[in-house]
């Protein structure tokens, strides 16, 4: 029978605030979960980062090509029989289209996967859920938003 961990992660005060994301992300785009392509493992840790296949369909910042493979931390750690949840983050869904905010590195993610994209990690920081046309038009025009404000505002 599968246990559960959850492993409760301290942000930063900037965690939640969106234009900081946005300042921080490499890349911000609208796409669609199409499958998992695998999950990381750790044998020695209670851990598990699931790497998701994305299809990249609308691109506000960056260059992340046409799909990339999205690592989000939490997910089914099979060697342990353990259901890894990290804060109160919720796994995506295959199927699903989100607005995605990556960096293709993460401090503590696994060094192995050099070809993968990253979420922020912790309750829900880093996507959001894109439930039609409206909503996708919305976000793709609030972090363009943000990026705008960035120009004229520099740090």
């Amino acid at each position: 029978m599968p246990r559960s961990a959850y492993i409760q992660v301290q942000l930063d005060a900037d965690a939640y605030n969106p234009e900081v994301q946005a300042r921080r992300a490499e890349a911000i785009f609208v796409g669609t979960v199409v499958g998992i392509d695998r999950v990381i493992t750790r044998h020695t840790v209670d851990d598990a980062w699931t790497v998701f296949d994305v299809a990249v369909e609308d691109v506000v910042k960056g260059e992340p090509g046409e799909s990339v493979l999205l690592t989000q931390w939490g997910g089914y750690n099979p060697e342990r029989h353990l259901w890894v949840f990290i804060s109160d983050d919720i796994l995506l869904r295959v199927g699903a289209t989100y607005l995605f905010l990556a960096t293709p590195s993460l401090a503590g993610s696994p060094p192995e996967e050099a070809d993968l994209w990253f979420l922020p990690h912790g309750l829900n920081v880093g996507y959001a859920r894109v439930s039609d046309a409206a909503s996708r038009q919305r976000l793709m025009q609030e972090y363009r938003g943000y990026l705008a404000a960035e120009a004229h505002n520099p740090d």
